[in-house]
């Protein structure tokens, strides 16, 4: 008799535990934190305003055209002024806004690692670092300082070329034309 309830005992108390972790697992298992996420926006919500007077899409190729000229080692470039525009609804305000090179028609083997590139805006006086043209092209970097608001909300950035000093002397008064693009990204 002892024997029998001990097995009646030792079945409930395996029912029970086996209850009480399908339940556990039920309640827990749902529960999932994700932080540091950025989403990328491939929308034209995010536009350039060029040399012309017109506000370009970024999103479609409509990149910046920027023309650095009579370059020589050691230069440190004019600040060639742009703006962007959000033109999406208020609800999407942009919290990163990475540059980055998308096309030279110059002799980019030349340039990619003798030049280096900054962005900054205008407003918050702020800067990136200064990278040379080959980690722009392969990376980018954000440069906005605050969220930039929907509703057609602008602000004013620039970007700066500088020479390095060693730079081999075959790009003394040489031109660099290339085109920026821009990616919006959502806080």
């Amino acid at each position: 008799m002892n024997k029998n309830i001990l097995v009646k005992l030792t079945s409930i108390a395996a029912a029970a535990s086996l209850l009480v972790g399908v339940a556990f697992a039920a309640f827990t298992s749902n529960q999932t934190t994700i932080t540091g996420v950025v989403l990328s926006s491939a929308t034209p919500a995010l536009q350039v305003y060029d040399s012309g007077g017109n506000w370009n899409p970024t999103a479609d190729g409509n990149g910046l055209g920027i023309k650095e000229q009579n370059m020589y080692p050691g230069l440190t470039g004019a600040e060639h002024a742009f703006y962007l525009r959000n033109s999406s609804d208020t609800s999407v305000p942009f919290g990163q806004i990475v540059g980055t090179v998308t096309s030279a028609d110059t002799d980019w083997s030349a340039y990619q690692d003798n030049v280096q590139m900054r962005f900054g805006e205008v407003t918050t006086d702020t800067w990136t670092g200064w990278n040379n043209l080959s980690w722009w092209n392969a990376t980018g970097a954000n440069f906005l300082a605050s969220q930039l608001a929907g509703g057609n909300t602008q602000r004013q950035f620039r970007v700066q070329f500088y020479m390095n000093p060693g730079a081999p002397n075959t790009l003394q008064g040489s031109n660099l034309d290339m085109t920026l693009n821009f990616v919006g990204m959502t806080p």
